[in-house]
């Protein structure tokens, strides 16, 4: 009795290879791949850890992007970049509204305070999504045309 087919419903695994296939092929023109790298790179800069992923699908499915390529390209910030894309991102955020850089000290970072610190590093972090993710977007483009 256990082995029987109810009409209509599928079992996992047998779902389970379409279902992939699916999220590796669909909208798999050169411009929506572009998009779906450059998607995920500006997302991936952000510093909204946890949301990355939320944020990915959201994306995907408002611009319809290819789901997979999106969230595979917000792994640019990883542990190995992390460090080094937060500070250039906070460097940025403090050139922009100061017209230098935060010095690279203890002292300096702590004159700055936490306020400041939040601003540079929000500002940053968004200049610096929009600047990757385009140009990521575009090397994509031209690499796949």
């Amino acid at each position: 009795m256990n082995n029987v087919p109810v009409p209509g419903k599928r079992r996992f695994r047998d779902a389970l290879p379409e279902m992939l296939y699916k999220l590796r092929v669909e909208h798999a023109s050169p411009g929506k791949q572009a998009a779906a790298i450059g998607a995920g790179v500006f997302v991936g800069c952000l510093p909204l850890y946890g949301l990355h992923f939320p944020l990915c699908l959201l994306a995907a499915r408002l611009f319809k992007l290819n789901t997979l390529l999106t969230y595979f390209a917000a792994y640019i910030n990883n542990p190995v970049s992390a460090l080094f894309l937060t500070f250039g991102q906070l460097q940025v955020g403090h050139w922009l509204r100061f017209g230098e850089t935060v010095p690279l000290t203890l002292k300096g970072l702590r004159q700055e305070g936490p306020l400041a610190f939040g601003l540079d590093l929000a500002l940053g972090s968004v200049v610096t999504a929009i600047a990757l993710g385009l140009g990521s977007a575009l090397l994509v483009y031209v690499w796949l045309r």
